[in-house]
C-alpha cells in the first residue's frame, strides 16, 4: 500500500515538472503522447552499446547443434510459456533450449527439464556468464508478446545485446522498436507457438555465408551507430539546439 501511495505522488510530481522541462530524451517515439511532449524538441535514445560489452567474443558454434537460447524475467505475461510451448513442437535431438533468469515460470521450467533433455536451465547467472552461453547460440530468442500497452513506451535492452553477438534474433515486432532495426530482426507474425517454431527452425536454415554476413551487419550497425560517442551525441545537439 505505502508503495503504491509513494509512486501516485511521485508520478503526480514528475507530470508536474515536466511542465518545465524544455526538451526530453526518450526511450520511444510513442512517449511523445503520455508526456504531452507537443512542439518541444526532443530525440531517441532506446539504448547505448558499450565497448565493454564487447569483451567476450563470439565462440564458434557447435555445428551440431541448433541451440536456442532466451535470458531474462520468467515472467509468464513476457511470453516465456509461448516460448517453451514453441520448442516442444521442434523436433530433433540436435536442438537445445538454453534459459537463464528467474521468476514465476522457474518452477516450470525445472520440471520440463526434467522430462525433456534438451531443454537446459541454467538460473539466474551473472552478465558475464550469460554472455558465455548466449555466444554459444545459434538462435537468440524473446517471446515478448507485442500486445501489450507498455510495450509503445519500451525498448527491450537484450535487443541490443543480442544484435552486438552477431547471432540472429526471433522475436515479435515490438511497438517500441525503431524502424532502423527492422532488416536486422526475424520477427515472427503471430503470437502462436506453431509460428515461433517456424521461424526458428528457418533461421537455423540459415547457411554458413548468410550467418556470416548477418552477423557482420547486426554487429556493426550496432557498434557504429549505437555506440556511448553516437548516441551521446544526440543528446548534445539536443541540448545545444534548445
Amino acid at each position: 500500500y505505502l508503495r503504491k501511495l509513494a509512486r501516485k505522488f511521485n508520478n503526480k510530481m514528475i507530470s508536474r515538472r515536466l511542465e518545465n522541462v524544455n526538451s526530453l530524451v526518450l526511450l520511444t517515439e510513442q512517449m511523445k503522447e503520455p508526456l504531452r511532449v507537443g512542439n518541444r524538441p526532443y530525440t531517441i535514445v532506446e539504448g547505448i552499446w558499450s565497448k565493454e560489452d564487447s569483451k567476450i567474443d563470439c565462440v564458434p558454434q557447435n555445428v551440431d547443434k541448433r541451440i536456442l537460447f532466451y535470458s531474462g524475467t520468467l515472467h509468464y505475461q513476457f511470453g516465456i510459456q509461448l516460448l517453451l510451448d514453441a520448442f516442444e513442437q521442434i523436433e530433433g535431438e540436435n536442438y537445445e533450449l538454453w534459459i537463464c533468469g528467474a521468476g514465476e515460470a522457474a518452477e516450470n521450467i525445472k520440471k520440463l527439464a526434467e522430462k525433456d533433455s534438451r531443454i537446459k536451465f541454467f538460473g539466474f547467472c551473472d552478465s558475464t556468464r550469460v554472455a558465455e552461453l548466449r555466444n554459444c547460440a545459434s538462435v537468440l530468442v524473446n517471446p515478448r508478446p507485442a500486445d501489450g500497452e507498455y510495450t509503445k513506451y519500451s525498448f527491450p535492452s537484450k535487443t541490443m545485446e543480442y544484435l552486438a553477438s552477431g547471432i540472429p534474433v526471433v522475436m515479435f515486432h515490438l511497438p517500441g522498436i525503431p524502424k532502423e532495426y527492422d532488416e536486422l530482426l526475424f520477427y515472427v507474425e503471430k503470437p502462436e507457438a506453431n509460428e515461433f517454431s517456424q521461424r526458428i527452425i528457418e533461421i537455423c536454415s540459415l547457411n554458413d555465408e548468410e550467418r556470416m554476413q548477418y552477423s557482420i551487419r547486426a554487429r556493426r550497425f550496432i557498434q557504429e551507430q549505437k555506440n556511448e560517442t553516437v548516441q551521446a551525441a544526440k543528446i548534445l545537439e539536443l541540448i545545444k539546439n534548445s
